[in-house]
């Protein structure tokens, strides 16, 4: 009994020994504890993900083609519509009768005054002959005046009465210049004087008569749309009163099953884009993702006065969507920046950075030694090696006697979802 006594006391004494010494010499050490991975062939992706903007890639705008009233509306907000459907009518203006009634009065005046200039004159005596060019000249004025708001343009739609008027013009300008002072001569003047009023009235009779038929076949009409979609905004209501090509009274119609989206990237991961680099799709509300491609990389700078990030608009097709979606829903946005299928690589918390160049800290025969390596492609799991490491190389991972890093405060007071912009 007192033998197997003494050898465990003996035991519990040797075990303390070799604790103590033990500790003693890891205190002499400082030997670290590590967690260690390998340098070996991996599928190496680089991805960044930001929110976008859902935007269709087609849509158009329908405004009111007359000024009326809203008679009748056939479509609502959401409603699916096919190329050349009518979504709503128009009814002429209430005040449409009045426009004809004045341009009607505007005829008549107009006949009258070329009636009146077409009476032949009954007196040319010389008291007319001395007042004749200072009629010649108001008449000159009078018709310069009427060229200017009958004829605005070549494409005006009584050109053929315009030359006509261009002519008298340049006729009466002609004889205005000889000053002609004799009795004959200031016959002339008055005949020709009387000729260009006749011509001005007869100008101003066809304006008229023109603009009466238009008012007379106003009818009513509909807003048609060209494409086929879904109805996104229709600010009408039955009843209304719209103005002609007004945009505040406009329809509009989007083609939302292939809907572009735009996102903001980095600058600093903004140039490793390029046109046709893949990317999946998320749009808020959708439990699946959908395929996308880099469509265009613009060049516009926006800075976030809040976080200081810079981006560029970043512009992507969609191929599919599973559902309709509405202009200006958001999505996450995830582009593959770069990918390899099997290359040497090491996770990439191996990597370290010092005086701006990557080292990885390698164990081997001699402990853990550090080596400088090149660096393909950055992705979040793993990064490939295009230089400094073989394929085996056992990697530190983690220090696991380092402290951890001290958490930064998100600005604002919330955590960021998505890095990189």
């Amino acid at each position: 009994m007192h033998r197997y006594r003494r050898i465990v006391v003996v035991s519990i004494i040797a075990a303390g020994v070799i604790a103590v010494a033990a500790f003693v010499v890891a205190g002499r050490t400082g030997a670290p504890r590590y967690q260690f991975g390998y340098a070996k062939p991996e599928a190496v992706s680089a991805t960044v993900s930001a929110i976008g903007t859902l935007s269709p890639t087609v849509q158009a705008v329908i405004p009111p083609p007359i000024d009326g009233t809203v008679s009748s509306i056939t479509a609502h907000v959401g409603q699916t519509v096919v190329a050349g459907e009518t979504l709503a009518t128009i009814s002429p203006s209430a005040n449409t009768s009045h426009v004809q009634i004045a341009d009607a009065a505007a005829l008549a005046q107009a006949q009258a005054a070329l009636a009146q200039a077409e009476q032949p004159n009954q007196v040319t005596t010389s008291k007319n002959a001395t007042s004749s060019s200072q009629a010649l000249k108001t008449d000159v004025s009078a018709l310069q005046r009427t060229i200017a708001k009958l004829c605005p343009t070549t494409k005006s739609p009584i050109s053929s009465t315009c030359g006509s008027l261009d002519s008298e013009l340049s006729r009466l300008s002609s004889q205005l210049s000889g000053k002609v002072s004799n009795a004959n001569s200031s016959g002339r003047e008055a005949s020709t004087a009387s000729s260009a009023t006749i011509a001005a009235d007869q100008a101003i009779v066809v304006a008229d008569q023109s603009a009466l038929t238009s008012a007379q076949q106003a009818r009513p009409s509909s807003l048609v749309t060209p494409i086929a979609g879904t109805v996104a905004i229709l600010p009408l209501t039955a009843g209304q009163v719209v103005r002609a090509q007004s945009t505040s009274y406009a329809i509009t119609v989007i083609q939302s099953n292939k809907p572009e989206v735009i996102v903001p990237i980095a600058i600093s991961t903004g140039h490793q884009l390029h046109n046709g680099d893949q990317a999946s799709i998320v749009p808020f509300g959708s439990a699946h993702p959908t395929s996308g491609l880099v469509k265009s990389i613009g060049t516009v700078l926006t800075t976030n006065k809040a976080t200081g990030v810079t981006t560029i608009p970043v512009v992507l097709s969609i191929n599919h969507l599973a559902r309709s979606v509405f202009d200006g829903t958001q999505a996450l946005v995830t582009i593959d920046i770069a990918h390899s299928a099997h290359v040497l690589a090491v996770p990439t918390s191996a990597i370290n950075y010092s005086a701006g160049r990557a080292i990885v800290l390698v164990d081997g025969p001699n402990g853990v030694t550090k080596h400088a390596v090149k660096l393909g492609i950055v992705g979040a799991r793993y990064t490939s090696i295009t230089g400094g490491l073989l394929a085996g190389d056992r990697v530190v991972l983690a220090n696991l006697d380092r402290p951890l890093p001290t958490p930064i405060k998100p600005i604002g007071g919330s955590r960021k979802l998505f890095g990189k912009g």
